[in-house]
């Protein structure tokens, strides 16, 4: 099969033999935990390669963002693979209470369609995998779901982080740096 058309499919077996389902599903460890980088805009970003049976499997991530003028709101974490010359494809989401609402869109599950999301939401894997095309729906994610309870923490959404992605290991991730005097 061309690369092309591997684009977001769950054919692709890459070096150590995972689907996409087989990826969202594995238990998944975090390789090595880095520092929070800024951007001039004020931007941060944590990217945690992650292992899968104690190996570290190329183009897996956890990518952590957030911003240094909004604390504890704005926060997203992104389960994110990218095989060697493909492109990126997330593989869930969850976005902690965002500055704006999400709505989904008109085409997919019917119980989901139009629904609008005022509040922290998760775009799971579930919700966004087609399993009779063995792809993801878009590489955005377009459908969520709400998020109930909310975590009332960075603590408590790294939880919900690793139940939902199936990650352990980033309980003890530093908090992004907040601007609290502005």
């Amino acid at each position: 099969m061309p690369l092309g058309k591997l684009r977001n499919s769950g054919f692709y077996l890459g070096p150590m033999g995972y689907s996409l389902p087989d990826i969202q599903a594995a238990i998944k460890t975090v390789s090595a935990v880095p520092d929070w980088t800024a951007d001039e805009r004020g931007k941060q970003l944590m990217r945690l390669s992650l292992d899968i049976d104690g190996q570290t499997l190329q183009g897996l991530y956890l990518r952590l963002t957030a911003h240094r003028k909004f604390p504890d709101q704005e926060v997203t974490a992104q389960l994110e693979y990218q095989p060697p010359f493909q492109i990126l494809t997330a593989l869930g989401r969850i976005d902690w209470r965002p500055l704006k609402d999400h709505t989904n869109p008109v085409n997919g599950p019917a119980k989901h369609r139009l629904k609008r999301i005022t509040g922290s939401h998760h775009h799971s894997f579930a919700l966004n995998w087609i399993p009779e095309r063995s792809s993801m729906r878009e590489t955005n994610l377009p459908f969520a779901e709400a998020i109930n309870p909310d975590p009332s923490d960075f603590g408590q959404l790294l939880a919900l982080v690793s139940k939902e992605f199936r990650i352990s290991g980033i309980d003890g991730l530093p908090v992004p740096t907040w601007d609290l005097l502005l």
